[in-house]
């Protein structure tokens, strides 16, 4: 009669499985570096667009003739690739050094703004959506929002 060695068995069975963990390891821990790797791209992505598209406000104009509201001219500079800006920020100031920031949520507009390379494009803010912390606003700045990420706002303009 033969005897089967049971102890070399389980010593290959123990290896497989010690293989198929190290495998199951090494593929959850890819996911996880993927995942990092894209918000690090998109990140920086987003920051060398800041440095290098370039928005100004071009105007200001205070319409009263119906509803009060500020129409905001938008300008590109040229430079910072063909992909146009599809998101931006602005920021109101008044004398007394208080602030506001209008995005996407508050106008629409500011959410698709498809602007390319020395484009320019007018938004329409109402006076509903500036006044609260900030009444008789003075300047405005633009900000570009890329990625997600919000950029420094550009040099104010006084109006």
């Amino acid at each position: 009669m033969q005897k089967h060695n049971k102890k070399g068995l389980s010593e290959v069975i123990t290896a497989i499985l010690v293989i198929l963990l190290v495998l199951v390891a090494i593929g959850i821990i890819w996911v996880v570096v993927q995942k990092f790797m894209t918000q690090g791209q998109n990140q920086a992505e987003g920051g060398i667009n800041c440095i290098t598209v370039q928005l100004s406000v071009a105007s200001v104009i205070k319409d009263t003739t119906t509803t009060p509201k500020y129409v905001v001219t938008i300008n590109r500079a040229p430079g910072g690739g063909s992909s146009p800006v599809n998101e931006a920020k602005l920021v109101f100031k008044n004398d007394a050094g208080n602030s506001i920031v209008i995005d996407k949520t508050t106008v629409q507009t500011l959410g698709t703004l498809n602007l390319a390379e020395l484009g320019q494009r007018s938004v329409d803010v109402s006076q509903i959506s500036v006044t609260g912390t900030v009444t008789n606003p003075t300047s405005v700045a633009i900000a570009g929002v890329f990625s997600g990420n919000t950029c420094n706002p550009s040099e104010a303009k006084t109006f």
